[in-house]
């Protein structure tokens, strides 16, 4: 593994605990999974049992969707080194 996919791996690594455990700076911000889908949540004094549901559902969604987005890092570089050692 070359720079790149241990600096990109870094990265998100870095990034996917700043999701999954958001730093005071991130929550101050607005940084976090609810904030960023409040529209998509809707009101929390409206409707408290859906907007629990709705929240929780999509938390568990985004921090299940983070390993994807490394392993598909990881395949697209382990399949441009092939291709490129193949073909050159």
């Amino acid at each position: 593994m070359d720079t790149e996919g241990i600096l990109f791996s870094f990265a998100y690594v870095l990034v996917s605990l700043c999701i999954v455990c958001p730093p005071t700076e991130f929550i101050n911000a607005g940084l976090t999974v609810q904030n960023v889908l409040a529209p998509m949540l809707g009101s929390e004094q409206m409707d408290f049992v859906h907007y629990h549901i709705r929240r929780t559902t999509s938390t568990v969604l985004i921090h299940a969707v983070l390993p994807i987005g490394q392993f598909k890092h990881n395949i697209y570089h382990i399949f441009c080194h092939y291709y490129s050692y193949c073909y050159n």
